[in-house]
């Protein structure tokens, strides 16, 4: 039926088949050659879809073709024609890249800007977060106006932008953009970013069940599951809550029983992660033999090392 259609000139036949070559989808095998012509037809005959998979293409070196950021600038401003959702990912796109002086751009904040626009009136959240954002900042050229902050942090946080309701939470949570504190929306704003996976959020949570903060009783299991949600991944809050994990198993606290094994894989994935707290205590664990480790001189030096790095001090 795609294939017919297709052949028939309809691009978005044509995009699909596109779609379905490059991932073994449809029953067909995978032939990057095939799924670059259908792209590229789909593309010529104004389909956005296919016209920024193009730009992505040309622009990261995917389905062999070469890097070309002159050819994918054109098809990412191919597809910022328009006023739907993916117009205003290609819309977004172009806005970075005039930002941050990529794409073989010279830095344009008044171009940045615009885009930036185009994308968050075609309902992209990102893009309306980085509206707000520079609002709130006096960025890309505004002068701050934390009304205009508000309006876009909004509208980007009601469509289940994370950045945005963490930035609504934590504005309610402390009376910040003019507005009075109310806990109960704090509270609402955080739940909403948590369970959609914002982890600042979900650190948040933990730590206000932990606590007893934003009107919460302390309850140390849901504490103890948002801070095990809080810690998945490799950056800086996924380090917060990794070694929190870590001195909870460590010391029997959030109702667990002393693990030291799970202690020491917390604090490691923390360490790993560039918390320099793991880091500290890696090396005293490793320098005295604790958390079921053997005495080693020279892995204790190294995690001293990462944490003076950092710290530009000495370790313990």
């Amino acid at each position: 039926m795609y294939i017919e259609a297709a052949r028939g000139g309809h691009a978005g036949a044509q995009r699909r088949l596109g779609s379905a070559y490059e991932k073994g989808e449809l029953d067909l095998v995978i032939d990057l050659v095939a799924a670059l012509m259908w792209y590229q037809t789909a593309a010529e005959r104004g389909d956005s879809h296919a016209q920024r998979r193009l730009a992505q293409a040309y622009e990261f070196s995917h389905l062999g073709l070469a890097i070309d950021l002159q050819l994918a600038l054109m098809w990412y401003k191919k597809a910022a024609e328009g006023g739907n959702y993916v117009n205003g990912c290609a819309q977004w796109r172009l806005a970075v890249a005039y930002e941050d002086g990529e794409l073989d751009l010279t830095i344009d904040l008044r171009l940045a800007l615009d885009w930036y626009r185009k994308a968050a009136e075609s309902g992209y959240s990102l893009a309306q977060w980085r509206l707000g954002d520079a609002y709130e900042k006096g960025e890309l050229g505004l002068v701050t106006d934390e009304e205009e902050a508000l309006k876009w942090y909004k509208m980007a946080a009601e469509v289940g932008n994370g950045c945005a309701q963490w930035r609504l939470a934590v504005a309610y949570e402390k009376g910040e953009l003019d507005l009075t504190i109310d806990l109960q929306l704090a509270l609402d704003w955080y739940r909403k970013a948590a369970m959609g996976g914002d982890e600042d959020a979900q650190r948040r949570l933990a730590q206000a069940y932990e606590f007893s903060h934003l009107g919460l009783a302390i309850d140390l299991q849901l504490a103890l599951m948002w801070f095990k949600k809080a810690a998945e991944g490799g950056n800086y809050v996924n380090g917060c809550a990794q070694w929190r994990l870590a001195v909870a198993y460590e010391d029997g606290e959030l109702d667990l029983t002393i693990d030291e094994e799970e202690a020491l894989k917390w604090f490691e994935k923390a360490a790993e992660g560039g918390n320099v707290d793991a880091q500290d205590r890696l090396g005293w664990a490793y320098e005295q033999g604790e958390l079921g480790l053997v005495i080693d001189m020279e892995k204790a030096q190294k995690w001293y090392q990462k944490y003076n790095e950092a710290h530009r001090g000495g370790g313990r």
